[in-house]
Formats: structure tokens, C-alpha cells, sequence
């Protein structure tokens, strides 16, 4: 009985000691990181000290291109968007961020998506894990799931399926970050899609709602303004979070730059690569427009 004990004593401490040094190899590749989305999203946590932030998912990615506000504002910007990623990990990337510097401002593109419906919001995690003991990272974890926290005790589960991302955007990145996080695409839709009115959606993710709460109150308290926007989507229809997302804006007098139908853009399918994301030449168009009605919210505020 006692050597099997000491074996089974043997055996976990072995599965310890290999989590470890797994976990002190993926801390090593994501700091050497060479581009891609690991260096990325290392860059945006630990070292991005930009003036203007732009927050959202793979529309944000899209449709903020910040050399254009740069040379029109005279301040530094660049794109924190992510894909597949809304608010529940945004408010993740804001504590990181604030608790080493203070942008002055941060723009929000909202997406129905990402930012209200009811999901399961655990696959919002992914890239947080590997920032877990971060000062304020933990909340997050606690608000989605508490069992979360049991989890984070092994390496392994919090690097499980990005290490091969790590190592490749060591080695040999295949996607380079362009233009301080904008991702451009030169696609152009050559299809007319479906476009229908979209129901309205009357209840927000409780989860969701209490992150992009606290997001707006962290932001009051370093004195960050923060502005919401709309950009376009092909078709010229509101988006299914209108009702909610204007009601929580009047709330909490966050101003909101709504492009969302604008005529000029949503009705030209030289603009948009798909119905959801526009092009670099609709981008383009969009940061122009966007820019000069964000100056006059600066000046006002």
C-alpha cells in the first residue's frame, strides 16, 4: 500500500512539475512573440500607450483605421478590436491596460453579437487566461463562471489551444498586424445579400450588461472619454440593440456616433467585403466621417 501511495505521490508531482515548465514556456513564447495575433494581443496588455483606443470585435478590427485619425487629430491611436470578442473580454484588456497607463480616449464600436445576446460567455475567456493573475483580471473570471478559477490553477488549461498559435508567431508569423492593429480587407461584395429588419432585442446578457457597466465606470474614474459608435453595415438597417444600447447611453451620457444606416456608405456594396464588414476603402471612407464628429465631441468634452 505505501508504494502505491508514493507512486501516485510520484506521479502527480511529475504532472505538476510538466504543467509548470509548460506554463513558464508559453509565458517565454508569448513575450518573444514576432507578430501575429500573440504579439498582438501581448503588445495591446503590456506595452500600447496610445492616446485614442478603438474597442469592439472584427467590425472594430475593420472599419478603424487609425493613421487616418492620427494625422487628422494630432494624436495616437491604435486598434484594439478583436475577433469574435466583445465586451466580456474588452473589460478584461481595459483593467490591464489602466493599471499602467491612461488613454485619453477610447471609442467603442457596439455589435449586437458580441456586446448583449445571451451565450455561453466562458469562450469570451480564451485570451484572458493567460493574463489571470493580472491586478483586476480575476473579476472578470468571477462574474462568467467562478468554477473558472479551480481551472486556472493548471497551465495547461490556460494555454490549451493557442499554443500552436505561440509557437507559429514565433517562428514564422503568417499574419502580420497592420497599421497599429487595423486589419484591412481589399475584398469587394459582388453579391446582394438577403437584408431584413432585424427583431429587437429587449433584454441584455446580465453578464455582458455588468461588465460594460463596470467598463463605463472604470473609464469615469481614470477620466478616459469614452464615445460609442455605430459603423455601417451593408443595407441601411438599425441594428437589433438599438432600443437597449440608446437607452444605456442617455443613462449614462455616453455620447453615440451612429453611422450604423448611413446612406453615403451602407447602400454601395463597393464599400463592404461582406454584409457585416466593410472593406478598406469603406473603412476609409467611415474613419473620415468619424473622425471630424469626434473632434467636436473632444473639443465639447
Amino acid at each position: 500500500m505505501k508504494k502505491l501511495i508514493t507512486r501516485i505521490l510520484i506521479f502527480f508531482a511529475v504532472v505538476a512539475l510538466i504543467d509548470m515548465a509548460f506554463g513558464m514556456g508559453c509565458k517565454y513564447l508569448v513575450s518573444h512573440a514576432k507578430g501575429g495575433s500573440t504579439r498582438n494581443h501581448h503588445y495591446i496588455a503590456k506595452e500600447c500607450d496610445k492616446d485614442i483606443l478603438f474597442f469592439g470585435s472584427s467590425r472594430c478590427m475593420k472599419h478603424y483605421v487609425p493613421k487616418i485619425m492620427e494625422d487628422s487629430l494630432g494624436m495616437s491611436c491604435y486598434n484594439c478590436g478583436e475577433l469574435n470578442n466583445g465586451i466580456v473580454y474588452l473589460y478584461g484588456r481595459l483593467i490591464m491596460m489602466t493599471s499602467r497607463y491612461t488613454p485619453k480616449v477610447i471609442v467603442y464600436d457596439l455589435h449586437s453579437g458580441t456586446d448583449i445576446i445571451n451565450s455561453d460567455n466562458i469562450q469570451y475567456l480564451g485570451w484572458l487566461k493567460r493574463y489571470y493573475e493580472e491586478p483586476g483580471v480575476k473579476d472578470v473570471f468571477t462574474m462568467v463562471n467562478p468554477a473558472e478559477h479551480y481551472k486556472m490553477y493548471s497551465q495547461l488549461y490556460r494555454n490549451n489551444g493557442y499554443f500552436v498559435q505561440m509557437l507559429a508567431d514565433n517562428i514564422h508569423p503568417v499574419s502580420e498586424v497592420l497599421d497599429n492593429g487595423y486589419c484591412p480587407v481589399y475584398d469587394t461584395m459582388e453579391y446582394d445579400p438577403l437584408v431584413t429588419a432585424p427583431k429587437q432585442l429587449t433584454e441584455w446578457d446580465s453578464t455582458k450588461k455588468e461588465c460594460m457597466i463596470r467598463f463605463v465606470e472604470l473609464c469615469r474614474k481614470k477620466g478616459i472619454l469614452l464615445v460609442f459608435a455605430y459603423s455601417p453595415r451593408y443595407g441601411g438597417i438599425r441594428p437589433e440593440c438599438d432600443d437597449i444600447i440608446k437607452r444605456f447611453a442617455e443613462q449614462y451620457h455616453i455620447p453615440l456616433i451612429d453611422h450604423y444606416a448611413d446612406s453615403d456608405i451602407c447602400t454601395q456594396k463597393k464599400y463592404f467585403a461582406d454584409a457585416i464588414h466593410m472593406n478598406h476603402l469603406g473603412a476609409t471612407e467611415y474613419t473620415k466621417k468619424l473622425t471630424c464628429e469626434l473632434r467636436n465631441i473632444i473639443k465639447t468634452k
